[in-house]
């Protein structure tokens, strides 16, 4: 199959990411071995990894044990623990292929607006999730250390532009435009400096040009790419913007 030719479920070739896809999903449905094949068949060098979001998924499991305080402690370690175990499992697959790994953790549910600002309005509890969320996180990078790989902190990037879910952040700049991350964009694409996009739960074109700029730091300074970042000038354009001097 040529690169770029859809193979159905999940994805394109050799991009195994899967809408939805969990820590058990992603493993049921083999996206572990498919990742290795593209390495030991098509010669693909590198892999990114972000799994787990879908995990933590609001209205229903494990966001809502913890922000109604269903969970104890003990009860979200083991969780935890079941997640990195599956993650391990598929990283004993992957890394014995040779392949160049950018591990990643997960943000914060909590600072989308359909949360917040929705049925889940209560800070303090919150807070709690990304408490948990934090040590998941740390745990990630635990597993990336075992294995010798890139990790890429994505729960810190969250904090660092949307704040606390106690001291949360309204704006972040970018360029000289305000991005405003209460905001949500319409269903057409009317308002790209919204943080989000209608459902109030995707990032708009802005943040996710700083993610992609942020994996590949992460690609560049673990395995030398050489993959040009975007400029907050192409980021801004392609987000419907005039760049602001």
């Amino acid at each position: 199959m040529a690169p770029g030719v859809s193979r159905g479920e999940p994805g394109w070739q050799d991009n195994w990411a899967l809408s939805g896809a969990t820590t058990d999903s992603a493993l049921a449905s083999g996206q572990d071995t498919g990742v290795a094949a593209g390495a030991l068949e098509r010669d693909v060098s590198h892999v990114v990894i972000r799994l787990g979001g879908n995990d933590f998924l609001p209205w229903a499991g494990a966001y809502d044990e913890i922000y109604f305080e269903v969970w104890d402690q003990p009860t979200i370690d083991l969780w935890i623990a079941g997640r990195i175990d599956n993650l391990r499992t598929m990283l004993e697959v992957i890394v014995p292929t040779g392949v160049g790994v950018v591990l990643l953790d997960v943000i914060d549910y909590s600072i989308m607006p359909a949360l917040n600002q929705g049925s889940y309005g209560d800070p303090l509890r919150r807070e709690l999730v990304a408490t948990a969320v934090g040590q998941f996180s740390d745990a990630v990078r635990d597993l990336a250390d075992e294995y010798d790989l890139v990790f890429l902190d994505t729960f810190a990037l969250g904090r660092a532009i949307f704040g606390t879910n106690l001291t949360p952040r309204p704006t972040l700049l970018v360029g000289n435009v305000p991005v405003d991350l209460t905001d949500t964009d319409t269903s057409t694409g009317e308002d790209p400096t919204a943080a989000f996009v209608h459902d109030g739960i995707h990032p708009n074109t802005v943040l996710q040009g700083i993610w992609a700029n942020a994996v590949a730091a992460a690609l560049n300074l673990g395995y030398a790419t050489g993959i040009a970042p975007l400029s907050e000038e192409e980021i801004l354009a392609a987000a419907g913007r005039l760049w602001r001097q």
